[in-house]
């Protein structure tokens, strides 16, 4: 029964990749926005201007930090990409699960 809901839980559906898909997105847009820690590193990125004033990076280092802190402690920055995909995923399923719970 526990292996059934637990398989339910991570069954992706299509909320579930819409919402990692945003969360991916809001995650490209940070990486934008850190140029301007950076600015002599590389030029302007095309999205910055459009951006420039919506507080994305952040809210997506408050999501973000907690795994790539942790892995970066470890000396495995290398699975930094990987970690935030599955972690992303997770947070999906978790807001799925609590939107089904709220229509209930």
């Amino acid at each position: 029964m526990t292996f059934n809901k637990l398989k339910n839980f991570l069954k992706p559906s299509k909320l579930k990749l819409f919402i990692s898909a945003v969360f991916l997105v809001l995650c490209y847009l940070a990486i934008v926005q850190s140029w301007v820690f950076c600015q002599e590193c590389s030029p302007k990125p095309f999205l910055y201007d459009f951006i420039d004033k919506i507080p994305i990076w952040p809210f997506v280092m408050y999501i973000v930090l907690p795994v790539t802190m942790i892995l970066s402690l470890f000396g495995l920055e290398f699975l930094n990409l990987p970690v935030v995909l599955i972690y992303v995923y997770l947070l999906a399923c978790i807001i799925d699960l609590l939107f089904r719970a709220a229509k209930k």
